[in-house]
């Protein structure tokens, strides 16, 4: 196997990713804005829980793009210029798919190796 092919199937995966982030992405603000305000008298009583589930959920999953920011922000790139600004985004919006599609990609490869390693090919 040459470098070339795993990296392939790694972008594969991260253009999988954001693919399933431009639908999720959405779905999980939409359900986290909902049980965090609730339009009624009286919230849910397990509300808070779950919101801050929802929360910390969708943190982990936009950590790269804070890591990109901040590596940015190391390199003396502000966010405050334009430019800089749309570096952070353009950063921001390409660092989220390329680490969860490299991340998937590994599990796969691991369990792959883990449950297929004893069989003959």
């Amino acid at each position: 196997m040459t470098p070339r092919e795993p990296v392939t199937k790694a972008v594969d995966f991260a253009i999988g990713v954001a693919v399933f982030s431009v639908v999720a992405a959405p779905v999980w603000f939409c359900a986290w804005w909902f049980i965090s305000f609730h339009p009624g008298d009286e919230p849910h009583p397990r509300s808070d829980a779950v919101s801050g589930s929802l929360w910390i959920a969708g943190m982990a999953f936009a950590s790269p793009a804070r890591a990109s920011s901040f590596l940015l922000r190391m390199l003396h790139v502000s966010a405050s210029d334009p430019l800089g600004g749309l570096l952070h985004w353009i950063a921001a919006c390409i660092s989220v798919p390329l680490f969860w599609g490299a991340a998937v990609y590994l599990l796969v490869q691991l369990f792959r190796h883990v449950c297929f390693s004893h069989q003959e090919v």
